[in-house]
Parts: structure tokens; C-alpha cells; sequence
């Protein structure tokens, strides 16, 4: 009797298993890729963003005359300054935007419409015994990765007043 040489039912299907399981394993880790790309796209926005308001924040509060923000008991959303040239420059929070204003010119946006800018709070630090005049802001920047999911940063800086 001659014998086969082709593929019989059973190994076909045991092959056409370990394809599949191979093919789902590859489809698992590609959505994770895909996802993990996301994910750290949209954390360095977030942090991009952040920077970027932090050190608005630093430029305003350079060259003051005059600060007018709340104290250290009670910090609020607006700061005001006058700069020694006269001007006035304010920043505040609008809804989850951060907005700038120039010598009562037009109120402009900071952040960009991707990222929702809260929980600002301006505090000033009187000069004292042991500390100079401050300004210190903190913020939070949040944003959605495309799988939708939040991602939130707080941020933080102080700009010490020189006069």
C-alpha cells in the first residue's frame, strides 16, 4: 500500500490553532503598542503644556513693579502685576482655560484646546526675616489619552519678587 505524504484533518487543525493563537497574541501586543504610544503621547502634552504655563508664569511675575495676588491665607485664580514699565498683566482661570490679558488689550488663551487647565491657586509670600517677596503658583493640567483615560499632572513654581 502506498502511503500519503499530504496533511490529514487532525494536523490541520492542530495547525490552524497555534495560527490562531499566534495571530491573537500578535493582535493583543500591537493594541497595547498602540495604546502605550497614546497613553505617553498624551502625558508628554500634558507635561509640554505644564512647562509652558509654568514658565508664562515665571515671564509675567519678571520685572514687577507692583503684585497684586492673594495671600498665603486665602489663594485665589487671578493674579495681577504691574510691570516697572507701567503695564498691567493679568492671568486667571476662565472655565478650564488659563487666560492672559495685556494692558486691557484682548484676552488670550494659554493652553491649548486639547489640555483642561485647574485648580490654580496664586499665593503671595511677603518678604519676612528669613524669606524674600514671592509669588507662588500651582496648577493642575489634565487631558484625555485616546483609549479615555485621564491623565493629570499638578505643577508648581515660584518666582521670587525682585524690586
Amino acid at each position: 500500500m502506498k502511503k500519503n505524504s499530504g496533511f490529514t484533518l487532525i494536523e490541520t487543525l492542530v495547525y490552524l490553532g497555534l495560527f490562531s493563537i499566534l495571530i491573537g497574541g500578535a493582535l493583543v501586543a500591537a493594541f497595547g503598542i498602540f495604546e502605550s504610544n497614546g497613553r505617553n503621547q498624551t502625558k508628554a502634552m500634558v507635561q509640554e503644556e505644564g512647562q509652558f504655563l509654568a514658565a508664562k508664569i515665571d515671564w509675567v511675575l519678571s520685572g514687577v513693579r507692583s503684585v497684586d495676588a492673594p495671600p498665603a491665607s486665602s489663594p485665589g485664580s487671578l493674579l495681577s502685576v504691574t510691570k516697572y514699565g507701567g503695564g498691567t498683566v493679568e492671568v486667571s482661570l476662565a472655565g478650564t482655560d488659563m487666560r492672559i490679558q495685556r494692558n486691557a488689550g484682548p484676552v488670550r488663551t494659554l493652553n491649548n484646546s486639547n489640555v483642561k487647565v485647574s485648580g490654580v491657586a496664586f499665593t503671595h509670600m511677603y518678604s519676612g526675616a528669613e524669606n524674600p517677596e514671592s509669588v507662588e503658583a500651582r496648577f493642575r493640567v489634565s487631558a484625555r489619552t485616546p483609549g479615555g483615560v485621564d491623565f493629570t499632572e499638578d505643577f508648581f513654581t515660584v518666582k521670587y519678587v525682585r524690586r
